[in-house]
């Protein structure tokens, strides 16, 4: 394991949970807070929206890798028996414990750890990965899938949930201040290929389509992005892009298909289930 890129992604995600919140956390970029705090609202219905239509929640045990501040965790809460976050900055999952507490949410539980050194001993019916395995270097790759394995029921499912390269080869790892502070954007086949050993992938698909208000915005002039009314139609345009619009666009493709050639990097969503010996 590459400790040196570790710690740097761990002092990262440390700093961000001392200047952000529940949401902002979880929205890449350090501009505009309430900008990122919109984005991270949208991510979060958006992504609990593309998960409860594909997989019956109910009564299910859940496992978050990666968990960050909980907002994909707690979301997901109100469909499962229980849910458990886990995450190495700890600052993160202080603000995930005080949101919990906060909602008097009981069904979930967060702790500090390295994905890398996963101890768990129950088997839990579905495990989340939250955009966490673009920090994990490939050594440790093949690792952390065993793991999984032992850790999710035979009729288990696992979601991957990472930013991909859009191009033939990989992007290789990079300090990015804008973004992360060191990411594999590994190709598509990279990453069904990840746990292609234990698990079989039965779909896949990009969490977010082209996202129209946000285009709309990035347009404005500077002076105006900063306006609390134009913030105010973005958070409004947002809640109908992740109610309307995503669904929508996700069987579309082609209305937007010339713009999405431009596009080198996306975050995917991946779901396998285990392989039966």
């Amino acid at each position: 394991m590459n400790q040196g890129i570790t710690e740097q992604n761990k002092k990262y995600w440390n700093k961000k949970a001392s200047i952000d919140d529940f949401y902002s956390a979880g929205a890449p970029g350090e501009g505009n807070r309430l900008y990122r705090r919109i984005m991270g609202k949208y991510r979060t219905r958006t992504e609990f929206n593309h998960i409860d239509n594909k997989i019956d929640l109910r009564g299910k045990l859940l496992l978050d890798l990666g968990c960050g501040s909980g907002r994909t965790t707690l979301s997901l809460a109100k469909r499962c028996k229980k849910v458990i976050g886990i995450d190495f900055s700890e600052g993160l999952i202080g603000i995930a414990k005080e949101i919990a507490e906060k909602k008097k949410i009981q069904n979930a539980e967060f702790y500090v750890t390295e994905l890398q050194n996963l101890k768990i001993e129950e088997k839990f019916d579905i495990i989340h990965l939250g955009g966490v395995l673009m920090c994990i270097p490939d050594e440790d790759l093949s690792k952390i899938a065993n793991q999984i394995k032992g850790v999710i029921k035979d009729d288990g499912i696992l979601i991957n949930r990472d930013t991909v390269s859009l191009l033939d080869t990989r992007i290789e790892p990079q300090q990015t201040s804008d973004i992360y502070m060191y990411s594999y954007y590994r190709t598509v086949q990279e990453c069904k290929d990840i746990f292609s050993q234990n698990f079989h992938l039965f779909y896949s698909n990009e969490t977010y389509p082209i996202t129209i208000f946000v285009n709309l915005y990035n347009r404005l002039p500077k002076f105006l992005k900063n306006s609390l009314l134009i913030l105010w139609m973005l958070d409004l345009g947002m809640n109908i892009q992740s109610g309307i619009l995503d669904p929508f666009l996700q069987k579309r493709k082609h209305l937007y298909a010339k713009v999405s050639k431009k596009w080198n990097k996306r975050q995917y969503f991946f779901f396998y289930k285990p392989k039966l010996s």
